[in-house]
């Protein structure tokens, strides 16, 4: 299933949308039973993932990029990261980090104080001036730093951070998920293979709402094919 998110809808779309979310939210109190207790939270996740890709409307440029962050805090549902160690493991700070000059810069730092993350506290950090992406558990590459992604990417080499970008290309040169706009709909692509290399799992249930999936057999092929 290709995931898509409507951009630049009209007021009549936008009421029609609405309806559409409350049937998704219906029809998942209706399953709920049947799927009993276990499980429900993600499948509710994934029912709201579906419908949000699928149906939400959202206005011109800074409609798409909060669309883009609300989504990548559902992603952290469907992702698993290595578990830390250490007695305040729990506690630490799940780092959603910046780097480049970008108009998702608010959006992230909206939806940062939304995420859920298994209790641990989010933060928001802009490592554009001075950071390290290494410490970072999610990172957003931003179209300034089309020249340097290579360097970012190296820098973040088999560590378990997920990077996330939305300019044209950025999967295949090895981002993991990457935002790509079509006309007026805002999708996204996986590297399925970079993410494994990090230590990452992408749930299949997320896989299947990607419009575009590079596998690990893929970017072997790329990496023999550099210079």
């Amino acid at each position: 299933m290709a995931s898509l998110i409507q951009v630049g809808a009209g007021q009549g779309r936008s009421e029609s949308n609405i309806r559409i979310l409350k049937r998704y939210e219906a029809a998942f109190e209706i399953f709920h039973p049947v799927w009993g207790r276990s499980g429900v939270s993600g499948l509710r996740s994934l029912f709201l993932l579906a419908a949000l890709v699928l149906v939400a409307p959202v206005q011109a440029q800074s409609g798409a990029d909060e669309a883009k962050a609300v989504l990548m805090a559902k992603f952290i549902r469907f992702i698993s990261w290595p578990e830390k160690s250490g007695p305040e493991a729990s506690v630490q700070p799940f780092r959603l980090c910046l780097v480049g000059h970008s108009d998702m810069a608010g959006p992230l730092a909206r939806q940062s104080g939304l995420m859920q993350t298994g209790g641990r506290p989010v933060e928001f950090v802009d490592i554009t001036l001075a950071g390290e992406p290494g410490r970072c558990d999610m990172l957003f590459i931003a179209d300034s730093q089309h020249d340097n992604l290579d360097q970012i990417l190296a820098a973040v080499a088999r560590q378990p951070v997920l990077t996330v970008g939305d300019t044209p290309g950025y999967a295949a040169r090895g981002v993991m998920i990457n935002f790509t706009e079509k006309g007026s709909r805002v999708r996204f692509e996986i590297n399925f293979g970079a993410a494994r290399a990090a230590g990452l799992r992408i749930s299949s249930r997320l896989l299947k709402l990607a419009a575009a999936i590079i596998s690990p057999q893929a970017m072997r092929t790329r990496e023999r094919g550099k210079p």
